[in-house]
């Protein structure tokens, strides 16, 4: 069980973070053409929720919104939580930090 959780948990990983990378040139292409947007509220939820490598990854290689100090400090901040969290979630249940009796 603990092996189809893990899988699970990469899957979703990835997803959100390929899903992110191209919410980011999406929103570059449409910034170039000066159509409509992707709001950054949208942008950085999807960092929150999982997805801020994919985002961090958009903003470096299109150079989008790397001079906006939310997405330059909120991003690696939210990646940094976002690997704890899938650290966390991806312990061992059986190997916890006490002493078994």
């Amino acid at each position: 069980m603990i092996v189809y959780k893990r899988i699970i948990l990469i899957v979703l990983f990835v997803l959100l973070n390929l899903h992110g990378y191209r919410l980011m040139e999406f929103d570059k292409t449409q910034a170039v053409k000066q159509e409509w947007r992707i709001a950054e509220t949208q942008l950085m939820l999807i960092a929150a929720a999982g997805g801020s490598a994919g985002i961090g990854t958009g903003m470096l290689l299109q150079r989008h919104k790397i001079r906006k100090p939310k997405f330059f400090i909120g991003v690696p901040l939210l990646l940094l939580l976002n690997l704890a969290t899938l650290r966390f979630l991806m312990k061992d249940e059986s190997s916890g930090p006490y002493l078994r009796v």
